[in-house]
């Protein structure tokens, strides 16, 4: 079946829509399609999925974020990664984890699988609360990543007296 067959503007029950719908003068359904086709047939084509990191639909790193009332704790997993392969930033109430994962250089050629992945990295966690950022720690253990942030302690008083202005 053809798209323009499928295509409600050309059936003969819709010549009340065909006289308001944006398509129906000059339209022709059978080039749209195959531009569209090309398109997508280009798309596949051009785009070279070994420059990308593929992480299926998983973020990485992976993370764990824990609220308590006086803080926020963030645990990433980064194995095989060093302090110095890692850059933390906090800014507007977000915390980035940036980093980069190297290709092994003496990894020979002729694999037929290889699962682990190389390349830039980067996550953003936004918080709910302002961030003292005089009071972060980070520490980077056995792969995981731990980053504890203080939360602002802004006092929010419980009543306060509205004066009504005349």
């Amino acid at each position: 079946m053809k798209f323009s067959e499928l295509t409600p503007w050309r059936s003969p029950r819709s010549s009340a829509l065909s006289s308001v719908w944006p398509f129906s003068r000059g339209f022709d359904a059978d080039t749209f399609e195959s531009n569209i086709d090309d398109f997508m047939r280009d798309f596949e084509t051009d785009f070279d999925s070994s420059q990308w990191l593929d992480y299926g639909t998983r973020a990485f790193p992976s993370i764990d974020v824990k609220e308590t009332p006086e803080s926020y704790s963030v645990d990433a997993e980064l194995p095989g990664l060093t302090a110095k392969d890692v850059e933390i930033e906090v800014a507007n109430n977000s915390l980035y984890i940036k980093g980069e994962i190297k290709e092994d250089p003496t990894k020979e050629k002729g694999y037929i699988c290889s699962e682990r992945c190389h390349g830039p990295f980067s996550r953003k966690i936004s918080f709910g609360d302002e961030i003292n950022m005089n009071n972060i720690d980070a520490q980077l253990k056995d792969g995981v990543l731990h980053i504890e942030l203080k939360k602002q302690n802004i006092e929010v008083p419980k009543h306060k007296s509205i004066e009504i202005r005349q």
